[in-house]
């Protein structure tokens, strides 16, 4: 929330209505919580002044991931489905730290897109492309903001 007021006065945007602000005291993470509940609904269309997209669903051109040993997957055309369900479940603000850490929940989250894959698990070569389709269900997401 500190970093969404931050990029408001530094780009001398408005603040949309949906984003309502928190005083800093000891009821800021239970403030920042109900908010980020409230302004969810309004962030899934998107915000062209925020440059923020459409998350409905949320469309990725290409996401590339290089690890070790080679490892290399490519995820092109990728659809993130279910992101309007996601429900907040904590924010914990540490201001002296300049930390801010929210955990949420989505009962079903779905990816679709094309992969191309290539690597090695262990001892063994992985190659292949395709369709992909994820089901991640009962899903826990820990944003660390720092």
């Amino acid at each position: 929330m500190l970093f969404v007021g931050v990029l408001f006065s530094a780009n001398a945007v408005p603040r949309p209505h949906y984003i309502l602000p928190c005083s800093i005291s000891k009821k800021f993470n239970e403030c920042a919580l109900k908010n980020a509940a409230y302004a969810i609904p309004f962030l899934l269309h998107g915000d062209k002044q925020l440059k923020i997209p459409s998350m409905n669903p949320l469309k990725i051109p290409l996401v590339d991931l290089k690890g070790a040993n080679q490892f290399h997957l490519k995820i092109i055309n990728m659809e993130v489905y279910g992101l309007g369900q996601v429900v907040p479940l904590s924010v914990n603000a540490d201001f002296d730290q300049g930390t801010l850490d929210v955990n949420s929940t989505v009962d079903a989250l779905t990816i679709l897109g094309d992969y191309e894959i290539e690597g090695k698990i262990m001892m063994f070569p992985l190659t292949g492309a395709g369709r992909l389709n994820i089901t991640l269900c009962e899903f826990i997401l820990f944003h660390p903001v720092q």
